[in-house]
């Protein structure tokens, strides 16, 4: 499975589903990304501070199936 490293900045986010989480990240390598964050709004997610509005992260990706 390919990876890209890549440093992005957080955007916005959107609840998906129950416990799931959209987030919007901007790089300059890739532009707009979107990710899914499986379970980002359980309570003890550790992905809910990282799909945070203007977080600034370096991202390893890895590539799915498909877009959302």
């Amino acid at each position: 499975m390919d990876s890209i490293n890549t440093q992005a900045i957080c955007l916005d986010y959107i609840h998906f589903r129950n416990y799931d989480r959209i987030a919007s990240f901007f790089s300059e390598d890739l532009g707009l990304i979107k990710i899914l964050f499986k379970g980002a709004n359980r309570p003890r997610s550790h992905y809910t501070n990282l799909a945070s509005p203007m977080i600034c992260c370096q991202l390893n990706l890895k590539l799915g199936k498909g877009d959302l």
